[in-house]
């Protein structure tokens, strides 16, 4: 069974450099600019706070929450079972 760490992909540390109108502008630890639109956000962030980005396939998000789903269920029963055994 696949455990939670093991579901990332390639991840990049970003910092917020600044705040415009639609976007907000990170910093890559690579140098680079990266424009992200605040529509696509899901949380507002503020200046200098550390971020990470993470880059995957439709597919492999697809798997991921399959992955996901399923090891949050098995947690659920396993915790049922144990409970109805404590019985």
């Amino acid at each position: 069974m696949a455990s939670l760490e093991k579901l990332a992909g390639s991840l990049l540390k970003a910092v917020v450099l600044r705040t415009e109108p639609e976007n907000i502008i990170l910093k890559a630890e690579t140098g680079q600019e990266i424009v992200w639109p605040k529509t696509n956000l899901s949380q507002e962030l503020r200046i200098n706070q550390e971020v990470v980005l993470e880059l995957k396939s439709a597919e492999e998000q697809k798997k991921e929450k399959q992955e996901i789903a399923k090891i949050l269920l098995q947690e659920i029963l396993q915790a049922k079972t144990e409970q109805i055994m404590a019985v």
